[in-house]
């Protein structure tokens, strides 16, 4: 069984053969693969100029061929506002580019942040404040991959419980989308996250609870329009409301929502 350390080292090898955008490129591929098959990147990559600190102060062009860039952590502090020590990576709507962190980047990174680059939050600012709820629906999609193509990495280090480079992240509402996919399939839930041309955010949100509705749930309500602590603190009380205590139980065992053997597709 190959060690967290040992699945990182093959992937970071890989990056530097093919190039981190090739990479990108991959997991574009995958998300439409298992995912949604109209993905794509809803903002234009454009050419921007980086201030990096190594081994100099120095300015570097990014071209708009460029997709993804990998930074020390003091560079993408500046970039991301954040302190990285707490990021793996981040995608920047404003120029279409995704920045991983040198030190902590892996598969599970790069998987994330492309969703990212495909996802209605990355075209609509007002959807900002759904951040969390978001967040856990891209690491669903994340995890799922993961299961699907990488599944050393989703066995040894998504579903540990220790730092891992490609451990879970945002749990709490992670858990709640694992566990709704297991009484709601998992295709259900992509009309709120990905661009149709043909489709605004109202209409995308309706479609959703009316999907959930015609599988037996009719008290279901739209987790967006309830008032509330949160969305995602909303939806899990919708799930348990109308899927019933399995539901929680599922919440409440990393066990259970992490295994994707009992995901809907």
């Amino acid at each position: 069984m190959s060690s967290h350390c040992d699945l990182r080292d093959g992937i970071t090898s890989n990056a530097a053969s093919i190039g981190i955008d090739s990479l990108v490129e991959k997991c574009l591929t995958l998300i439409r693969k298992h995912i949604f098959p109209e993905a794509h990147r809803v903002n234009p990559s454009i050419e921007i100029e980086l201030s990096l600190s190594k081994p100099r102060l120095w300015k570097y062009i990014l071209s708009p061929h460029e997709i993804a860039f990998i930074l020390d952590r003091i560079d993408l502090e500046r970039i991301a506002g954040v302190n990285a020590m707490h990021i793996r990576g981040c995608y920047m709507p404003e120029s279409g580019k995704i920045f991983l962190n040198k030190d902590s980047w892996c598969i599970e990174t790069v998987i994330h942040e492309t969703l990212h680059s495909c996802s209605l939050t990355s075209m609509i600012p007002e959807l900002n404040k759904y951040r969390i709820f978001y967040e856990g629906l891209t690491e669903l999609y994340t995890g799922y991959i993961l299961y699907k193509e990488f599944h050393d990495t989703y066995e040894n280090c998504w579903k540990a419980e220790i730092g891992r480079h490609c451990q879970l992240t945002y749990e709490q509402s992670t858990k709640i989308w694992c566990a709704f996919c297991n009484f709601i399939p998992i295709s259900k839930t992509t009309v709120v996250y990905f661009h149709a041309d043909s489709t605004d955010r109202h209409t995308a949100f309706n479609n959703f609870v009316e999907s959930i509705r015609g599988r037996g749930y009719s008290r279901f309500q739209n987790p967006i329009d309830i008032r509330g602590p949160s969305a995602h603190i909303n939806l899990y009380n919708e799930c348990s409301s109308n899927f019933g205590i399995e539901f929680s139980r599922i919440c409440s065992s990393r066990e259970k929502f992490t295994d994707f053997a009992n995901i809907i597709v």
